[in-house]
C-alpha cells in the first residue's frame, strides 16, 4: 500500500468515511506503515493518510485543500517548531498533534503559541493516542500533565492542607480539562483512583465541582509552594 492511499476504507472498496482524514507524518517507513495500520483497526471509521514528510503533506494537502488532524511522529522538537510555522502560513486547515520523547513545560509553551492542538507521549498507549485526537477534533487541545508540572499549594487561608504530589499532577490534569479516563491512562492509576483523589483534592480547596478546582488553582501564585511529599489517601 502507497503512501499517501486512504487506509482507513475497509476491504478497499468504496468511498472513504465522511469523517476529517487523519494524516500520519513520519520519515520511517516501517514505523509510518506499522502505527498507520495500528490506527485504522482502532478507529476503522477514520480515513488515515500515510506521508513521508511535511513537504510531501502540505504539498498534497494545500493542492487538494485536505483538512483534518495531522500526526507527527518522529520530528525533534526545533523542527516541529518550524513545521507549526509553516502550517499556519500555508493556510492549510489541520490541528497537528506530535508523539514525542519531551515533556518541557517550556517548549510545549512555545509549541502552543505556535498552534500545537496535542503533545502524546511515547510513554502512552494507543488508546490514549486515540482520545487525544478526539479531543483535538472536538476543539480542545491535548497535553500530558506530567509535562505541565506546578507546585501546586492552596494556601490562601493559613494552615490550609497542601496537596500531595500524587493529588497536584491529577490537579493539573484537572486545570486543562482532561477526563478521568486520559488522567488514569497518564498517570498509570484506576479510574477509581483518580476518583478519589479529585473528591480529595475538592475537599482541600473547598471546592464544589471540578471546575472550580481550576479556577482555584490558577488564582493561586505559581510559587505558591511545594506540594508535600506524604503519602496520597
Amino acid at each position: 500500500m502507497e503512501d499517501g492511499e486512504d487506509i482507513g476504507t475497509r476491504d478497499g472498496a468504496g468511498e472513504p468515511p465522511g469523517s476529517p482524514p487523519l494524516f500520519l507524518i513520519e520519515p520511517r517507513q516501517i514505523v509510518r506503515e506499522c502505527l498507520g495500520r495500528c490506527l485504522a483497526e482502532s478507529d476503522p471509521n477514520t480515513p488515515i493518510l500515510r506521508f513521508a514528510s511535511a513537504d510531501e503533506w502540505l504539498q498534497r494537502a494545500s493542492v487538494e485543500a485536505l483538512s483534518g488532524v495531522a500526526l507527527f511522529y518522529g520530528i525533534e522538537p526545533d523542527a516541529a517548531l518550524q513545521v507549526l510555522s509553516r502550517v499556519s502560513d500555508s493556510g492549510v486547515a489541520a490541528s497537528v498533534i506530535l508523539i514525542c520523547d519531551t515533556a518541557d513545560r517550556n517548549w510545549i509553551i512555545d509549541a502552543l503559541a505556535a498552534g500545537l492542538k496535542g503533545v502524546v507521549s511515547t510513554d502512552c498507549s494507543v488508546a490514549v493516542l486515540i482520545s487525544a485526537i478526539g479531543i483535538v477534533r472536538a476543539g480542545g487541545t491535548f497535553i500530558p500533565a506530567s509535562a505541565l508540572a506546578l507546585p501546586v499549594a492552596p494556601t490562601k487561608a493559613p494552615g490550609a492542607a497542601l496537596l500531595t504530589p500524587k493529588q497536584a499532577r491529577v490537579a493539573e490534569a484537572l486545570m486543562i480539562g482532561k477526563p478521568n479516563k486520559i488522567i488514569a491512562y497518564e498517570l498509570a492509576m484506576c479510574e477509581s483512583t483518580v476518583k478519589v483523589h479529585v473528591r480529595a483534592i475538592m475537599h482541600k480547596l473547598k471546592a464544589r465541582n471540578r471546575t472550580e478546582i481550576g479556577y482555584i488553582l490558577r488564582e493561586l501564585p505559581s510559587a505558591a509552594g511545594k506540594a508535600t511529599e506524604a503519602q496520597s489517601p
